[in-house]
Formats: structure tokens, C-alpha cells, sequence
């Protein structure tokens, strides 16, 4: 294949639907079926590595957060304060975790570990 007809190719694959960095759309069902086929399961391969005790103490617990968000809805702070019987905290005490870097939420985790270790 010729440089000008791979770039002619990849601008007819750009303008189909579905995810446009990769041509046409994937079919999960598909996915899922040659995941079964590889004997393969995603989830059972992330529990075991959130559970490993090598495995660093921040990807663990993102691990467990984006699994958590398939069997349990995300709450807003005043739903919480609600169900414990308690006041909202001011915008100024929340925390947006997703915008730490790496290594913020590292120095956080071991911040963590420090109290646990305290209790």
C-alpha cells in the first residue's frame, strides 16, 4: 500500500462512525464473545490485581473506584450528609480527587496510611 492511498484510506475511515482514531466501530457483543473465546475476564483479572499485595496502594484503590461505579450509583456529598443525618460541608472542604497528578494522590495515600496506622 502506497503512502497516498493509506493517508486517502485513513481519511475515508475518519468520516465513519464510530470511534474516529481507529476507523469503524467495534461491536462489544463482538469484543465479548473473543474475550470468552481467549478465556479471558477483564473484571476477575483487575480484582486480582487491586487485591495483590505488590500492587501500589493508589492503583488499588482506583482499581476498586471504577469498578465500584458498575454496582453502586455515585452520590452527591449532600446525599451522604443526608443519609448520616448530617450537615453538607462547604464547597471549600470538598476535594476533587480526579484532578490530582500521580504523585499528589501518592503523598495523599501515604497521608492515609499514616492515620490508619495512628487508629
Amino acid at each position: 500500500m502506497s503512502v497516498a492511498s493509506f493517508r486517502a484510506a485513513r481519511r475515508r475511515s475518519s468520516k465513519s462512525p464510530g470511534p474516529s482514531h481507529n476507523g469503524p466501530p467495534i461491536d462489544a457483543e463482538d469484543v465479548a464473545k473473543r474475550l470468552t473465546e481467549l478465556g479471558c475476564d477483564p473484571i476477575a483479572e483487575l480484582v486480582a490485581l487491586a487485591r495483590d499485595d505488590a500492587a501500589p496502594l493508589p492503583l488499588s484503590a482506583r482499581i476498586y473506584t471504577d469498578l465500584a461505579n458498575y454496582v453502586a450509583p455515585k452520590r452527591k456529598a449532600e446525599d451522604l450528609c443526608a443519609i448520616l443525618g448530617r450537615q453538607p460541608p462547604d464547597d471549600e472542604t470538598r476535594m476533587d480527587f480526579s484532578r490530582l497528578s500521580y504523585a499528589e494522590l501518592e503523598a495523599f495515600t501515604a497521608m492515609l496510611q499514616k492515620v490508619r496506622e495512628v487508629d
